[in-house]
């Protein structure tokens, strides 16, 4: 709360606060099934063995979901930084590397891009996913902690009541 409206001495406070009493968050992370194999992801995650084709793979794509309308929510960013800063971050979540994966791996397959993740999905990659799914024409399948996302033709399934 405090982030969002932008009190970077009281996020300090508070974290510092978390750190004294031992409070951990939950890493976020996405993973996916390719031949019977897991393969996960976390934001920015540069350890994955195909992690230079997938991040080509995804800036590929997020050219694509540019021209057609999608603009990143760097305003989602909780941290205080530049925007270029910002932009990164919010440009490389673990969904986003995990459909690159998937896209770069099954190309031209009819099959759903099924995605799992730990945690609730941001407003950004939401976004994002259904740019993608109406660029790549792939169904895209999201779950998080929440629901089932589906993504079709650039719509998903909640309504964007998520």
């Amino acid at each position: 709360m405090y982030a969002s409206d932008g009190r970077w001495k009281d996020v300090a406070a508070l974290r510092s606060l978390m750190k004294t009493n031992n409070v951990k968050k939950f890493a976020a992370y996405s993973w996916v099934d390719i031949n019977n194999e897991v393969h996960k992801f976390v934001a920015n995650d540069r350890i994955h063995v195909d992690s230079i084709a997938i991040y080509k793979e995804l800036d590929d794509l997020i050219k694509k979901v540019q021209e057609v309308g999608y603009k990143p929510s760097t305003n989602l960013v909780l941290h205080d930084v530049g925007e270029q800063e910002k932009l990164e971050s919010i440009s490389y979540h673990s969904e986003k590397l995990a459909l690159a994966f998937m896209l770069m791996k099954r190309p031209h397959e009819s099959m759903p891009v099924r995605i799992l993740k730990n945690l609730r999905v941001c407003g950004d990659c939401h976004a994002f996913m259904k740019f993608s799914s109406k660029v790549t024409g792939r169904t895209i399948v999201l779950r998080d902690s929440n629901r089932f996302h589906h993504f079709v033709g650039g719509k998903c399934s909640c309504n964007d009541h998520w």
